[in-house]
């Protein structure tokens, strides 16, 4: 990556825009950045860094303290820079967050970071992430990486010298690509890890499914057992798994003499078991001939009953007969009774007619007498109607009238409430101009007193800096019999320049509240003419104050007058209003009142013609009556149905005896057949105890289930041994893959992760950098034996009693002068200085040589200079020197007056007495 073109716009101390042409720096060799202290040398290489990766060069600067405090506020920040990077060239714009005027209003806003790239076929990348990325990506390197080999940032050179091994593996990882080897290194301590659990599973799944085996207790298998499966693992799995075949083997030979003690006991049950239902049968035989026997005797006796019963029943059929008889007669005169009740309801209905009608006569008297009044009313609200209707057209014209002589009112009070308020607000502006015309005459005061005070201390500090034999700046004698001494309050220009700028705020403030309050006034003047004009065509010429008392007035008594005629008018228009829908109603009305006296009238015709109805029906009754035993048709079908009935019962109760007694009879038949039966199929008169045959059969039984429920256990127990069997004899075979790989694979990850024991712990990543590293150092040793007078050089420490830490990239130097080794920490700060460009460089070197993309073709060194003497001065020189010739950009910020004599192409960076700094290329 190098550098073509930089703009930076209110950046750190510049307070413009500033921009560099690199490419007058020729393209390659030394240029020597320099100036005041404090001028913005540094920020050219923040700026750089920023447009990279938005960062400064340094971590003390953060991105949010890169807006210039002497820019304008509507100057923009941001640094563009376009850089070449692999033979392309390359535009990156990016801008910190910061504080900047809104838009609309007086306030602050905050601009967001940004960035942007374009690519070198056009194509442009945005947002601040994705152009960190691409970066990058384009470049090879990210801040850390940037700063550590391509900018030596001051305060920051040492960190590559004295980075540890952990810290030099991450910077080489990027640089030579070996995360490809920190990965063999992560995949194979994860294949190791990964085998190790399996190996313990499958161990301990011997070992459960061992514990899991069950055997008689007290026997010697049962022992050893014990013994086997005591520990955290199986010793001998082979041993194990002849016990376990054994323990099975033991099991099927009892479960087969168990089947065969279950077979015995199961035939004597079932002999036992027979013996026993045999002698329940015969009890239950013997017991039902004593029940028949006596049932009989029973059946006989009842038999005697229903015969007398039934020849008793009979006598009552002659008197049924007679009952049917006349229920048949009476039924005939049915219809009759029927005739007169409907009759009956009949006149019943007509008489609630009647007096329905008569209650309707009496209701539709009462509406007929109501529309008279309303037709009544209604026509008195259309005479009012229209003589609401003559006066609306004169309210109307009055109401208008009104209206225009209130807005008018109006309008001079709302140019009034504007005056007020105008006027408050340029007392406001008045004040505030006051208040900070005084702090900017005070601030001025304070200006011109550090001014004359910070001038005054120039010759005391310039005094400060003389060493005797040294000439003075100003006079150029080398002896200095009186100098000046310094004031007790010194003012730095820092000091003097923020003074200046807090007055020229408060200038600026002043100005800017004196053009509002002038334009308040013109306002003002505007408002009383327009107050004046309007008052003079509503009222009589008077003082301007008046005018406003005199529209109070007339606005409330125009109100009170408009408030009168609008209550009056709604009069008008509501009763107006009402006129259509009363003469609607009054049509309507009349028509009703005609409805009901035609509806009244067929009323009364309706009635007499049912009264003359019911004299008829009344008529027919008493005719009807006279042929008629019983009051009413329900009086004569009840004396029907219970003739009926009691016909009925007497014959249905003759027949139910005879019926009974043919069944008694049939029964008696029946249980002589099964006594008989029963007594052919008796051994003898007297049972066997069944009793004893049922114990006997319970022994059977229980001997039998006590044998069933071993052969079960034997079966579940064989049964749950063969699976154990089955999975260690699995387990096994996979036991004994895995013994072989995981020794092989263990010693691999130990050996590529540095934990081998009793070795050195270089994993295999530091392993491959270390060659890397090698080559570094021959680079550096290069440059660092030229610059040191060939009396140090770099070595990689090769700690060969070191097994606890993680080694292999720790530096050491050796002292050619007192053939001495030693660790780089305890150089000095000229000679650490010296090492950390050599091993810079070499690095440099290195990067290019191995990685394929990543180009440093610059380096920026700042400061560090200083701490070395003229000699060691004249050798980094040389050895800057000397990268030109591969096209290498150097750039030194140092203070270092030789070196301003010995670089001629430098960039010049100033400070502005109007504040901020410019910068300059001079080649």
């Amino acid at each position: 990556m190098k550098p073509l073109n930089i703009k930076m716009s209110a950046f750190g101390p510049y307070a413009g825009l500033a921009e560099l042409d690199m490419t007058k720096l020729d393209g390659g060799g030394v240029y020597l950045v320099t100036g005041d202290t404090g001028a913005g040398k540094t920020t050219i290489f923040d700026a750089i860094t920023f447009a990279l990766y938005g960062e400064a060069s340094g971590i003390s600067r953060d991105a949010s303290m890169l807006r210039s405090k002497y820019a304008k506020s509507d100057t923009k920040t941001f640094v563009e820079m376009t850089f070449s990077c692999g033979g392309k060239i390359y535009t990156v714009t990016r801008n910190p967050e910061y504080e900047r005027p809104s838009l609309r209003g007086d306030k602050m806003t905050k601009e967001k970071a940004d960035a942007t790239l374009v690519m070198p076929d056009g194509t442009v990348v945005t947002k601040t992430k994705e152009v960190t990325a691409k970066v990058r990506e384009i470049t090879g390197l990210d801040k850390n990486q940037f700063s550590q080999i391509v900018m030596i940032a001051q305060g920051d050179f040492l960190k590559l010298l004295q980075a540890n091994t952990e810290e030099r593996m991450k910077i080489l990882r990027e640089i030579f690509s070996t995360r490809r080897y920190c990965a063999i290194q992560d995949k194979l301590r994860e294949y190791s890890s990964a085998l190790k659990s399996e190996y313990e599973m499958i161990n301990r799944n011997i070992l459960r499914e061992a514990k899991a085996v069950v055997c008689e207790d007290g026997t010697e298998s049962a022992e050893k057992l014990a013994v086997i499966t005591q520990g955290d693992s199986i010793v001998s799995v082979k041993e194990t798994l002849s016990l376990i075949e054994d323990i099975i083997q033991s099991d099927r030979t009892l479960y087969e003499n168990n089947e065969k003690a279950f077979d015995s006991a199961d035939k004597d049950y079932i002999d036992a078991y027979n013996r026993y239902t045999a002698a329940e049968e015969e009890i239950k035989r013997l017991t039902k001939i004593s029940a028949l026997s006596a049932s009989k005797e029973q059946i006989i006796k009842m038999l005697k009953a229903l015969e007398e019963n039934y020849k008793e029943l009979l006598k009552g059929k002659p008197r049924a007969e007679e009952l049917k008889n006349e229920a048949v007669c009476e039924e005939a005169l049915l219809e009759a009774y029927t005739e007169a009740d409907e009759l009956s309801e009949k006149s019943a209905g007509q008489k609630k007619k009647a007096e329905q009608k008569n209650a309707e006569i009496e209701n539709l008297s009462d509406s007929l007498q109501k529309l008279k009044a309303a037709s009544e009313d209604l026509k008195n609200l259309i005479a009012s109607a229209n003589t609401a209707a003559e006066n609306s057209g004169k309210l109307i014209a009055a109401i208008k009238e009104t209206e225009a002589v209130i807005g008018q009112a109006d309008d001079i009070l709302n140019l009034f409430d504007e005056h007020r308020s105008t006027s408050a607000e340029l007392e406001k502006l008045q004040d505030q101009y006051n208040r900070t015309a005084d702090l900017k005459n005070e601030h001025a005061k304070k200006y011109l007193e550090m001014d004359r005070a910070y001038f005054d201390s120039q010759a005391g500090i310039l005094a400060s800096r003389l060493t005797e034999g040294a000439p003075c700046p100003v006079c150029g004698s080398k002896i200095h019999p009186c100098p000046a001494e310094l004031p007790e309050n010194v003012i730095t220009k820092e000091e003097l320049e923020g003074e200046q700028k807090i007055l020229s705020e408060y200038s600026e403030k002043a100005a800017r509240l004196s053009e509002m309050s002038k334009s308040k006034r013109d306002a003002l003047a505007v408002l009383a003419d327009s107050i004046t004009i309007k008052a003079e065509q509503l009222f009589e010429k008077t003082e301007f104050d008046g005018y406003r008392e005199k529209a109070v007035l007339k606005k409330s008594n125009q109100s009170f007058k408009l408030e009168k005629l609008k209550a009056e008018y709604d009069k008008c228009c509501k009763i107006i209003s009402q006129k259509q829908e009363a003469e609607k109603r009054l049509s309507d009305y009349e028509e009703k009142s005609l409805q009901i006296t035609e509806r009244i009238n067929a009323l009364k015709l309706e009635i007499s013609a049912l009264c003359e109805a019911v004299k008829n029906n009344d008529k027919r009754i008493a005719e009807l009556s006279a042929k008629l035993k019983y009051k009413t048709l329900s009086e004569a079908k009840a004396q029907i149905d219970r003739k009926r009935l009691c016909a009925f019962e007497t014959e249905a109760g003759i027949d139910k005896a005879a019926s009974e007694m043919q069944k008694c009879s049939s029964l008696l038949t029946e249980t002589e057949a099964q006594l008989k039966t029963l007594r052919e199929q008796a051994k003898s008169d007297t049972a066997p105890d069944p009793e004893k045959l049922r114990l006997i059969a319970v022994q059977h039984a229980q001997r039998k289930k006590a044998l069933s429920e071993k052969s079960k256990h034997l079966n579940h127990r064989i049964n749950s041994n063969e699976q154990s069997l089955k999975i260690i004899n699995s387990e096994y075979e996979k036991l004994e893959k895995y013994e072989n790989l995981i020794n092989t694979v263990c010693r691999m990850s130990d050996t590529a992760n540095g934990n081998l024991p009793g070795k050195q712990k270089i994993k295999l990543e530091t392993f491959v950098q270390a060659s890397f590293f090698d080559s570094i150092i021959a680079k550096a040793n290069i440059r660092l034996m030229s610059m040191s007078d060939r009396q140090y050089e770099l070595v990689r420490r090769k700690d060969e009693q070191n097994f606890k830490n993680q080694i292999g990239l720790e530096l050491d130097v050796i002292d050619h002068y007192n053939g001495t080794t030693r660790s780089v920490r305890s150089l000095s700060g000229g000679e650490s200085f010296k090492a950390s460009l050599a091993l810079a460089l070499g690095l440099s070197d290195a990067a290019q040589g191995y990685s394929g993309g990543i180009t440093v073709d610059t380096l920026f060194i700042d400061e560090g200079f200083g701490s070395l003497d003229s000699e060691s001065l004249k050798s980094a020189l040389q050895t800057l020197a000397g990268l030109s010739d591969g096209n290498r950009l150097v750039g030194i910020i140092s203070h270092v007056e030789e070196l301003k004599e010995k670089i001629d192409r430098q960039i010049v960076v100033t400070k502005q007495k109007s504040g901020g700094s410019k910068a300059e290329i001079i080649v």
